[in-house]
């Protein structure tokens, strides 16, 4: 069984292109996925996986976000692992 690496993703920053590409390559290869972290719920899901002892970072990298503002991890599963919703502040 392989443990994902889930990346914690801001999209704050900029996002740096060598690490984005390098991303794309472990993507395809099944073994990580990206979790936008923008949202409070977000960042509790962030720590909650942190507990379990799962490998993650926090760097800026892709744009993972639904038309609605809900969260997506992409990966070998391509499942909505976080459903955080904006709250309408900025």
């Amino acid at each position: 069984m392989v443990k994902h690496k889930n990346l914690f993703v801001s999209r704050e920053c900029g996002g740096c292109e060598v690490i984005k590409k390098k991303l794309e390559e472990e993507i395809k290869k099944g073994d990580v996925r990206i979790l936008d972290v923008e949202t409070k719920e977000a960042m509790d899901e962030m720590f909650h996986i942190k507990d379990k002892g799962l490998f993650f970072l926090e760097i800026p990298v892709l744009e993972v976000e639904d038309e609605k503002g809900n969260i997506k991890i992409y990966g070998k599963e391509e499942d909505i692992v976080s459903q955080g919703k904006k709250d309408g502040k900025d």
